[in-house]
């Protein structure tokens, strides 16, 4: 939804993350803790996705030696909390790709947008100026084959816990393992029955034990739930298609009438979103 025209929605561009806490880029003891299992990430994925185990490790310290510089681009969070103050800054998509041709524009690009000028008066809003300017400065430094190797390597990162077997192992071995200190790993299969399971075996008992409930309200509520179809995966619809079409109120990610002890802080917000239903005197 557009800040600017709240009966709209629009497609908005900011910071983009980095595939370890930025912490382990900066604090030279941290990264001595995890380093060699990184390393062993990026050869992992780049063998797994066709390049020989040689090539994969020529182009650790690549990828890493562009990571830490892009670990100094990023705001603080002093920086980002400051930045909330002007974090609306419209622009074309023409304008966007002028003026940020390696970030937002071929971002633009390659997700169907028109770029040229005058062909669109559409726009996207763009958080944080100050990370834009400084990103195309540090892409601009840096040789096509650094940049082609960079993509290819967080390609394959966002979608190693999608991708096959080998791919997920190799996410759930650093990010796991090494950084959550979990030792064994359920199959995505048995986790996600596993979690269904506990959350209809929650209403049921609920349901059977609450002493304010009537019989005949606990009976339809039993009789409903049993009738209940687990759905574990949703459909991914591109958002950015209803780019600056009307909202639709009836689309909510969570009802306000829902039971539940939601609560959402965005750090780059210094916001903390709780439901107004958590405020009412019976809760």
């Amino acid at each position: 939804m557009s800040q600017g025209a709240v009966t709209t929605n629009a497609l908005y561009a900011f910071q983009a993350d980095l595939p370890l806490d930025q912490s382990f880029f900066e604090d030279a003891a941290k990264w001595a803790t995890i380093e060699a299992s990184y390393r062993e990430y990026i050869s992992s994925l780049l063998t797994l996705a066709g390049q020989s185990a040689t090539d994969a490790k020529a182009v650790e310290d690549v990828i890493i030696t562009f990571q830490k510089k892009f670990a100094n681009v990023l705001l603080t969070k002093v920086e980002l909390m400051e930045a909330e103050v002007t974090k609306y800054n419209p622009l074309t998509y023409a304008d966007a790709a002028k003026k940020y041709p390696l970030t937002v524009g071929l971002q633009l690009q390659a997700h169907g947008f028109n770029v040229c000028k005058g062909c669109s008066a559409d726009k996207v809003v763009l958080y944080d100026l100050e990370f834009f300017d400084r990103a195309q400065v540090l892409l601009k430094a840096n040789p096509m084959a650094t940049l082609k190797t960079l993509v290819e390597f967080i390609l394959l990162h966002v979608n190693s816990p999608q991708l096959s077997a080998d791919f997920v192992m190799a996410n759930r071995k650093l990010f796991e393992k090494k950084i959550k200190g979990v030792i064994t790993q359920p199959s995505r299969e048995r986790q996600a029955d596993w979690f269904v399971t506990v959350v209809e075996e929650s209403f049921k008992t609920v349901l059977s034990t609450a002493n304010w409930l009537d019989n005949w309200t606990r009976a339809n509520g039993l009789m409903k739930l049993s009738q209940l179809e687990a759905m574990t995966t949703f459909y991914d619809y591109f958002l950015a298609k209803a780019n600056y079409q009307p909202v639709d109120k009836t689309l909510w990610g969570m009802l306000p009438q829902t039971v539940n002890a939601y609560e959402r802080y965005t750090p780059r917000e210094n916001k903390m979103r709780r439901r107004t239903l958590e405020l009412s005197p019976q809760l």
